[in-house]
C-alpha cells in the first residue's frame, strides 16, 4: 500500500510577517535608487531640451544675424508686440512652424497651447501648462536691441548664460506664471503671467517650495526641481549642470557671485577655477 501523504506545512503568521518585513526593507532600500535613476533620466532630457533651444538660437542667428530678442516685433509686425518673445521667434526652429504661423495670424489667442520642448520633465508647478515654459532666456542679452554674436558677449560665449530653468509656476497665490509667448506681464486666468526672460542676478533656487514655506519660491529668480544645482545652456551652445555651491561662490576679486558673472555678458569677471 502506498504510504499516506504527509500534509504540507503552511507558513506561520510570524514567518509571513518576517517575509513582509524583509520585502518592505528591500523596497525602502530600492526606492531612493529608483528616484535617483528617474531624476538622472529627467536631467538628461531637460539638458537635451536646453541644448535644442541653444541650437535653435544658433540657427535663428544664422538666418537673421541677431539674437531673437524682445524688442523687435514678431514678423516685423508692431501689432504682434504683445506676443514678441525669444520663444515665439524660435518656434520655426524647434519644429513648430505651424504654431508660429498661427501666432502671426491670430496673436495672443494662439499662444495658449502646450509646446513640449518648452516644458521640463520635472516641472509640475503650474495648474495648467498651456502657454508656459520651464526655461528662461538671459534677459541681459535679449532685452538689448539687435544683439549679435560674438560681439554681444564680451566675456566669452562659454562664460555667458543663454538659457536656464525657472518654475512654470512660482510664489503664493496668485501664482506667477512663466509664459513663453508674452512680451509684457499680463494677468491670466490662473495667476500673473510673466515673460520668460531672466534679469535677476541672484543665485538660482534649488527645489524651492511652490507655495509659502521654509524655502519659498521667489518669482523672477531661476529655479529648479533637480537636486544640488541647476541646468544651463551657454551662449556657445553647450549645456551643463551648475552645482549650487558653484553658483553661489564669489568670483576671483569678489563683489559678484559666479552666477551673476555668468548671467552678465559684459562684467569683465573671470569665473572661478571650479567652473
Amino acid at each position: 500500500m502506498p504510504s499516506p501523504r504527509r500534509p504540507r506545512r503552511a507558513f506561520t503568521l510570524i514567518e509571513l510577517l518576517v517575509v513582509i518585513a524583509i520585502i518592505a526593507v528591500l523596497i525602502g532600500l530600492l526606492l531612493p535608487a529608483v528616484q535617483k535613476v528617474r531624476e538622472a533620466a529627467a536631467r538628461t532630457q531637460a539638458l537635451n531640451q536646453l541644448h535644442q533651444l541653444a541650437l535653435a538660437v544658433e540657427n535663428y542667428h544664422g538666418a537673421h544675424r541677431v539674437l531673437p530678442g524682445y524688442l523687435d516685433p514678431v514678423n516685423n509686425d508692431p501689432g504682434l508686440m504683445g506676443v514678441t518673445s525669444t520663444f515665439t521667434k524660435l518656434l520655426p526652429f524647434v519644429e513648430e512652424t505651424a504654431l508660429y504661423q498661427q501666432v502671426v495670424a491670430n496673436g495672443p489667442s494662439a499662444i495658449e497651447v502646450v509646446v513640449k520642448t518648452y516644458l521640463g520633465p520635472m516641472d509640475l508647478t503650474a495648474p495648467d501648462d498651456k502657454g508656459l515654459t520651464s526655461y528662461v532666456v538671459n534677459g541681459l542679452l535679449v532685452l538689448r536691441p539687435r544683439v549679435a554674436l560674438p560681439a554681444g558677449v564680451p566675456d566669452g560665449a562659454s562664460h555667458t548664460l543663454l538659457f536656464t530653468e525657472r518654475y512654470t509656476g512660482c510664489g503664493p497665490w496668485p501664482t506667477h506664471l512663466n509664459a513663453w509667448g508674452v512680451n509684457l506681464s499680463a494677468p491670466s486666468i490662473y495667476g500673473y503671467r510673466a515673460p520668460a526672460h531672466l534679469a535677476d542676478l541672484e543665485p538660482p533656487q534649488v527645489r524651492p517650495d511652490v507655495e509659502v514655506g521654509p524655502n519659498p519660491c521667489v518669482p523672477g529668480r531661476a529655479s529648479t526641481r533637480f537636486t544640488g544645482g541647476i541646468l544651463v545652456a551657454l551662449a556657445d551652445g553647450s549645456g551643463r549642470f551648475v552645482a549650487k555651491a558653484t553658483a553661489e561662490a564669489a568670483v576671483p576679486g569678489g563683489g559678484m557671485t559666479t552666477w551673476a558673472a555668468l548671467v552678465n555678458p559684459n562684467d569683465g569677471k573671470t569665473l572661478g577655477g571650479d567652473w
